[in-house]
């Protein structure tokens, strides 16, 4: 694997695991809008804590005159953002009443919500997106995203935006936005980063994370990453291995998958964890990743792994939820995130 991930503890479900956030700014509409920058002035990384990584946009909105899509767009600098289709890619899986569906896209980086009206004045819907290593020069940037309009559905994409420049903000557009609408420019908070735990691999080579044994026993710990596998392929799975134990049979998971217009379910006895960008994709794709572990270290229950992960490239694309465990109490002090094809 390769590329930038982190380990922090603590966590809020806006998307599964995602740790405490730091607002950077807040965007609260008292008259209609059609597009809102955040920034509203400046770069993200300017407005931003020393040492943030990974960015969060969390929205609460409805639109006027109907349901629509939110889309999202990204900047790299001056205060504009890249409307340019072509740049943007993603892969949505969703939920409506009794129908689950999936599609691939290009177009925008659009964020997981049909807002509703407002005509009933209370109903707006509400999602966030993540997206990992924002402030990297090497790779495209990645995005996960989760949410829905209130009751009437839920969503989740992968999505992806061709460039490498350093993301400077993000522009949110889709429709005429009520008043009070609300959107906040977050940044994961790095003062619950477990020390020392941050890797961005100089060399392909396998994700660790150890001695997490020092950590509060009845918490839990989180891994964000932007990742790529030196696989053959344009597609590559992820394992995982607590405390060395590679015994495939000794770990269980439920997966949730959107491939196309397709979507999945599959249960087994492995240690699959997420599928992201293989060595074969196209250059400088990466895939976003999210793993949650609750209760890693009370040694009393099986520890439960939650993740969200997805990739896109070219004409393949992915998002998977995935919901696992080892079939063992033990204390978890180490995990290790590796590829299935090496």
């Amino acid at each position: 694997m390769a590329q930038a991930t982190a380990a922090g503890k603590g966590g809020v479900l806006i998307i599964p695991g995602l740790p405490p956030l730091k607002v950077i700014e807040r965007q609260q509409l008292t008259s209609t809008a059609t597009a809102i920058v955040l920034p509203a002035s400046g770069t993200i990384a300017n407005a931003a804590p020393s040492g943030s990584k990974h960015v969060v946009v969390v929205i609460n909105a409805a639109f006027t005159g109907g349901a629509d899509d939110i889309d999202l767009y990204f900047g790299t600098g001056g205060g504009a953002v890249d409307t340019t289709a072509g740049n943007y890619n993603g892969q949505s899986m969703e939920g409506v009443t009794s129908t689950a569906s999936a599609a691939r896209r290009g177009g925008a980086v659009t964020i997981p919500m049909g807002i509703p009206d407002d005509g009933s004045g209370d109903r707006f819907g509400g999602g966030a997106i993540l997206i990992p290593d924002a402030f990297n020069t090497d790779t495209h940037k990645s995005a996960l995203a989760m949410g829905g309009p209130y009751e009437d559905g839920i969503r989740i994409d992968t999505s992806r935006w061709e460039n490498t420049g350093v993301l400077t903000s993000v522009g949110i557009q889709g429709g005429t936005f009520a008043v009070g609408s609300v959107f906040e420019l977050c940044v994961i908070d790095e003062d619950y980063a477990v020390a020392g735990a941050a890797i961005d691999l100089s060399a392909d080579g396998d994700v660790i994370f150890k001695d997490l044994d020092g950590l509060v026993q009845d918490g839990d710990v989180v891994a964000i990453g932007n990742l790529r596998t030196n696989s053959s392929g344009s597609i590559d799975t992820v394992k995982i291995e607590f405390n060395d134990d590679t015994t495939t049979g000794n770990y269980e998971h439920q997966s949730l998958d959107g491939d196309g217009t397709t979507v999945t379910a599959a249960a087994a006895s492995d240690n699959n964890v997420g599928e992201v960008t293989g060595g074969g994709a196209i250059t400088s794709a990466f895939s976003p990743f999210i793993l949650s572990l609750s209760a890693f270290g009370k040694a009393v229950n099986d520890p439960h792994c939650l993740g969200l992960s997805g990739h896109h490239s070219l004409n393949s694309g992915h998002v998977e939820l995935n919901s696992g465990r080892r079939n063992n109490v033990a204390a978890v002090t180490k995990i290790q995130l590796k590829p299935a094809q090496v």
